[in-house]
């Protein structure tokens, strides 16, 4: 992206997107403007205007929100909410950690439970409370 034409077509696509990359439709065009606006002096003014521009509008945006009491933000949250990018921001860590805490002690269980062996069920009531209360255990 260095002559003329590609200069021209990043600028307005610059113009077009802003200049937050991560908002660009098509990925492999952000990161290529993202490496010219880098590699070249003159694309990287146009890209210094526009962030100007995108301060500007977002400053605009604030100041008429709050004149209407917040309103375009909530109505903004409500269009979007269905289009969260992270299905999992609303689910708690305790909620995960708890549940893997959970299936682990489960899984713990059954093998006790179904264990396949020689031992009697005396034997693994002791190793159970060996394991819970280790203090107790008699040394020989």
């Amino acid at each position: 992206m260095t002559d003329a034409t590609d200069r021209a077509a990043l600028a307005q696509a610059l113009g077009t997107y802003g200049t937050d990359f991560s908002r660009w439709p098509d990925a492999a065009a952000a990161a290529a403007a993202r490496r010219a606006v880098l590699a070249d002096s003159g694309l990287r003014a146009a890209f210094d205007v526009e962030k100007a521009l995108d301060a500007l509008l977002d400053e605009a945006r604030a100041a008429t929100d709050r004149d209407v009491g917040g309103a375009i933000s909530r109505i903004r949250e409500k269009a979007l909410a269905p289009l969260r990018s992270d299905p999992l921001a609303d689910l708690s860590w305790r909620r995960v950690a708890a549940a893997l805490v959970l299936s682990a002690m489960v899984g713990s269980s059954t093998n006790f439970l179904f264990a396949e062996s020689d031992t009697t069920a005396e034997e693994t009531t002791l190793t159970i409370a060996a394991l819970a209360w280790p203090e107790n255990l008699e040394t020989q």
